[in-house]
């Protein structure tokens, strides 16, 4: 698998927007720990951060360093390419180095060499016999993201179900379904949380045993007092 570290800086203010910079960019240049950055503050402009990647030979490198030494590194790496001092004084910092994890020993894709994999890249997701193979690393869009992971999941059952001869071979390779907008509904307080005076069967007849079912209540409540009203407990016989 491939080496990265993923690396978040918080900061108290986006200070990079007062220069009109949005945040992410790419960073050349060989003394920098950091390729390449995304502006990770939320969309209400809250938690400003800027989350930068240290890739390959890099994180193997810099794996050696304290945790607190790269932060410094990175940070200094940042004011260096936006110019601004600001870059230095982070709050926060978090990282991630994936050459850590137990089970797949490195980051979540790799890239090689050119050439590779146009002659060998169908091999990755070849079947041996009856297995098959499946994950993020096979998949042909989104490699290395959740989208790809379940491209890969469902192109693998196919596989199976076409040498069950469930579907043709045809059916193995069937393109992601666009999103589509759903379509949006509003409800009334009294359709959202109707007023009751009992539950279950004997709405509108209260059994006295249930006090709470005379509060108007969210859906889940109301389940759970059905399901423990003494009169719709079912006794085995």
């Amino acid at each position: 698998m491939g080496c990265v570290i993923k690396c978040m800086v918080y900061y108290r203010e986006a200070f990079w927007e007062r220069k009109g910079y949005c945040g992410s960019f790419i960073i050349e240049d060989e003394e920098s720990p950091i390729g390449i950055t995304i502006d990770d503050t939320k969309p209400d402009g809250s938690f400003p951060a800027i989350m930068g990647f240290i890739l390959t030979r890099k994180a193997v490198k810099l794996a050696h360093l304290s945790k607190e030494e790269r932060k410094k590194k990175i940070c200094e790496a940042y004011a260096k390419a936006m110019g601004m001092e600001e870059a230095l004084h982070p709050v926060h910092y978090e990282e991630k180095n994936w050459s850590m994890e137990q089970y797949s020993g490195g980051c979540y894709t790799a890239y090689f060499p050119p050439g590779i994999m146009y002659s060998y890249g169908r091999i990755i997701r070849q079947p041996i016999d009856r297995i098959y193979f499946a994950g993020t690393e096979t998949a042909t869009q989104w490699s290395g993201y959740m989208e790809g992971a379940v491209q890969a999941g469902e192109r693998a059952a196919r596989e199976i179900l076409h040498s069950m001869g469930k579907i043709s071979e045809n059916e193995i390779w069937m393109p992601e379904p666009e999103s589509k907008v759903s379509q949006t509904f509003s409800l009334s307080p009294g359709q959202a949380h109707t007023p009751q005076s009992g539950c279950g069967p004997c709405f509108g007849d209260p059994c006295g045993t249930c006090p709470q079912a005379r509060f108007w209540l969210p859906d889940m409540l109301m389940v759970f007092i059905f399901l423990t009203c003494p009169r719709n407990i079912v006794t085995p016989v």
